[in-house]
């Protein structure tokens, strides 16, 4: 029997243009990705290669840095071209902080975030660096709030030159770095004080939050509010 070659098909050539097609576009995909990839660590190299910025106190700025460096110097809380679900689940640990007396620096934490995130949705020019600094002013708000719940704002020294603080600063970044993901909403609970009396004053705080929501003595349970903050303040100095 004789072949004819150089002979194929309609359906033949057709599946064969779709193959080359849709290989064509997935590297084409990947292409991209990796190149959103390069140019978003780019960035973020060169804004944790700056100075810190005015919101990121020296105590906290070496903590960004080892965190990011935990993660390969890889962005946390953007995907793509946008804040990534994980920035969500950040801004409510940030919330949280009321539950460990931690309220009057926290608020203005907490608008500067919402400012970031509005600002990472819109793409501007300088989009890239604009996602850069809203992760890590969102990382480095979430350490400074871990450092504050761990070991308190106030230092001792400050109040008595002879009182020294008992508690010592966790490893922010990397039980951070632990937690990003699944163990996020409960990373707070790993750098605090394990003690049960600081507990008992976290339920009470919580307990007088809600007094105060439903309307109920709001002077003076704001007034017992201020003293159980005070009780949760001394047990990390």
């Amino acid at each position: 029997m004789r072949v004819r070659r150089g002979v194929f098909s309609a359906p033949i050539i057709a599946t064969a243009v779709l193959a080359v097609a849709m290989a064509a576009a997935v590297t084409a995909a990947v292409m991209a990705r990796t190149h959103r990839h390069a140019a978003l660590t780019a960035a973020l190299e060169r804004v944790l290669a700056a100075a810190p910025p005015p919101s990121v106190s020296k105590d906290t700025w070496p903590a960004v840095r080892a965190f990011y460096a935990q993660r390969d110097g890889s962005l946390a809380w953007v995907r793509g071209q946008a804040p990534s679900g994980a920035s969500a689940t950040a801004i409510r640990v940030l919330q949280s902080s009321r539950d460990h007396g931690l309220v009057p620096r926290d608020d203005e934490r907490m608008a500067a975030a919402r400012e970031g995130l509005a600002r990472a949705t819109v793409r501007g020019a300088d989009h890239d660096a604009t996602l850069a600094a809203f992760d890590v002013e969102l990382t480095a708000a979430l350490l400074t709030l871990g450092r504050d719940v761990a070991v308190g704002r106030t230092s001792p020294a400050s109040l008595d030159s002879r009182w020294k603080a008992r508690r010592r600063v966790p490893d922010l970044a990397a039980t951070l770095a632990a937690a990003y993901g699944s163990g996020l909403t409960s990373w707070l609970d790993t750098v605090r004080p394990q003690h049960p009396q600081y507990a008992a004053l976290r339920r009470a705080l919580a307990s007088l939050y809600d007094d105060l929501e439903s309307g109920e003595a709001p002077e003076a349970t704001a007034d017992r509010i201020k003293i159980v903050s005070a009780n949760l303040e001394r047990w990390l100095s």
